[in-house]
């Protein structure tokens, strides 16, 4: 339901999400609440302007953080492997890192 609400683009998604779940209570209460927000461009203008929209990652700094962080835990992974005496071949195969990553690991 509330990926519905917020995938609307058209009036006529609306007008199709309402037939589908404006009984709900909660549907109303959300319609409601768009509704006044953009009932005037002003609300909208502060809305926008507000930390919480200005805070947000977009989706693509978001996979950027996410492949940063899987590059800390293959690493960290590593690390682990190279003091057990693993080869940096089968490292390598194990945890996807390149070899020039993981020679600069073992120098550390």
């Amino acid at each position: 339901m509330f990926a519905r609400f917020f995938a609307i683009t058209s009036q006529g998604e609306a007008n199709k999400f309402v037939d589908d779940f404006g009984t709900i209570d909660l549907v109303k209460v959300m319609i409601m609440n768009y509704n006044n927000a953009v009932a005037n461009a002003n609300n909208l203008q502060r809305i926008e302007s507000s930390p919480y929209f200005t805070g947000r990652l977009t989706e693509a700094q978001l996979e950027e953080e996410r492949k940063k962080e899987r590059k800390k835990v293959l690493i960290s992974i590593a690390r682990k492997m190279l003091s057990e005496g693993f080869t940096l071949d089968i490292i390598s195969k194990c945890v996807d890192l390149d070899l020039d990553t993981l020679k600069t690991l073992k120098r550390e």
